[in-house]
Formats: structure tokens, sequence, C-alpha cells
């Protein structure tokens, strides 16, 4: 189970398409495209793979009964018709069939997006901190001892060297100016172009620009209750960058794209 665990950590962390080789806030966080400077943004929207791992982390490191563990778990309840309807299969063949890996994750809230930006950062920074043989990768972390950001910076995680401070990586929700910024970049004008060909844009890797901002699903921004963008169930057409939406809890036409930066001490 460890073994898998391992195996799951390092194509989070690496996304399958750029080495991770950090020494300097120049270099984009695995998963991101720059755009500007320490400034990055994923390529692509939170998948069903991404939080499956995320999911099973959770169960093997804190425990199915954890608070965590049950409190990360999306909400599938009332799915089937959207879903169906859109062509994707039932909320079951949606969350567990490989053929959705890539497809953006669905059924989650704010505050689990927030919880999951937290331990995305740790994990990459866990992976830098291994790489540059300051830590050890402890195959048997369980609740007392996993690695966490807080814990290396408080000098509470053991370390076989001593090191200057290598900048660790802070992963967030985009303000919704940061996310107009990125589309802009993305589009070039301040429209978006809604057709049956990008209503629906999975990415297959290695993946080297930014995709699914046009259609796919409205993305969170860091207010809550607010989003940004289309989303498959809206008609084809033209539509105003600035569009803004609001949600409560969780939909099937909601997910989250995360921007990062590199911080130090």
């Amino acid at each position: 189970m460890k073994n898998i665990l391992f195996i799951y950590w390092l194509i989070l962390v690496m996304n399958n398409d750029i080495p991770l080789a950090v020494t300097e806030i120049h270099t984009p966080p695995p998963g991101t495209k720059k755009i500007s400077d320490n400034f990055y943004v994923d390529k692509k929207e939170l998948s069903v793979i991404d939080y499956r791992f995320y999911l099973h982390w959770l169960n093997v490191i804190l425990g199915e009964g954890s608070n965590e563990y049950r409190f990360a778990l999306p909400d599938t309840s009332d799915m089937d018709n959207s879903l169906r309807k859109l062509g994707l299969g039932s909320a079951r063949d949606y969350f567990a069939s490989p053929k959705y890996d890539e497809y953006p994750m669905i059924g989650i809230n704010y505050d689990q997006a927030l919880a999951y930006m937290q331990w995305r950062s740790d994990r990459v920074y866990e992976k830098v901190l291994v790489d540059k043989e300051i830590i050890l990768y402890d195959d048997k972390q369980n609740r007392e001892n996993f690695f966490s950001i807080a814990k290396y910076l408080s000098r509470e995680y053991p370390v076989v060297k001593e090191n200057s401070v290598i900048p660790y990586p802070v992963f967030r929700l985009p303000s919704e100016d940061d996310w107009e910024l990125i589309a802009r970049k993305v589009f070039k004008k301040d429209h978006i172009e809604l057709t049956e060909r990008n209503r629906f844009e999975i990415p297959f890797r290695p993946l080297t620009r930014i995709v699914g901002l046009a259609g796919n699903v409205s993305e969170m921004v860091e207010e809550k209750g607010v989003c940004k963008g289309l989303n498959w169930t809206d008609a084809t057409g033209s539509y105003s960058l600035l569009i803004r939406r609001h949600y409560t809890g969780s939909h099937s036409w909601l997910g989250v794209r995360y921007v990062c930066s590199w911080e130090a001490e």
C-alpha cells in the first residue's frame, strides 16, 4: 500500500510533464505555467485522478475513519442526472473509472478546495526536499509524523543535512483579478468564445499549455461563493471575460484551478 502511495506521489508532483529541480522562484511548480515573475497557474483544473490520490493519501496516512478523510469526500448526491445529460455517465463512473481520470474534479466545495491546496503545497515541498537530500522520504508516515511545511519550518521535522533557505510553494485560489489576467493571457481578448469543440477540453499529458479555461467547469476564486468562467452546461456563444457567478456548496459544473508562488521563510 505504501509503495503504491509513493508511486502516486511521484505522479502528482512530477505531473508527467516537467522535471522538478527547484532551486529558485523562477522554476514553475509541477503542473503549472508561468504568468509573470513568481506567479504561476495550473495548466488544467484539479482532475479526478489528482483528487483520488489525495483521498488515497488521507486513507493510508490518517485512516478511512478520520475526520479529514470523511470531510474530503466529494458530494455525489443528485449528480447522476446532470452528468448523464452531458454524456458523462453516472457519478460512480465519473469518480471511479479511469476513463475520466483527467476530467475536472467536481463535487467539492470551497472549504474542501482550501484543504486540498494546503495538502498539495506540503507534498510538492516534501518532494523538493527529498530531491535535495535534505530529508528522507518516509514510507511509514502516519498522523504523528507525516511531513508538512509548517513542521519543517518550525524545525519539528527531522532533516539529514542543514541547508540554506529553499523557497516553498504556496498554492492558493486565484483572486478575480488573477483569473481575468490569466484568461487575457490565454485568449488575447476580453471575451470568451464557447464552442462545441472547447466545451469539453480534456488534457492529455504531457501538457504544455493552459487548457479548459473556456469550457469544462466554472472555477472557484478566493472570494467564497464566487466563480469565474464558463462551463459545459452553457450554450455556445460569446461571453464577456468579466462574467462572474455565485454558488453554494458543490456542483457538477464547478471546479477549481490553483495559482502558486514560491515563498521564503
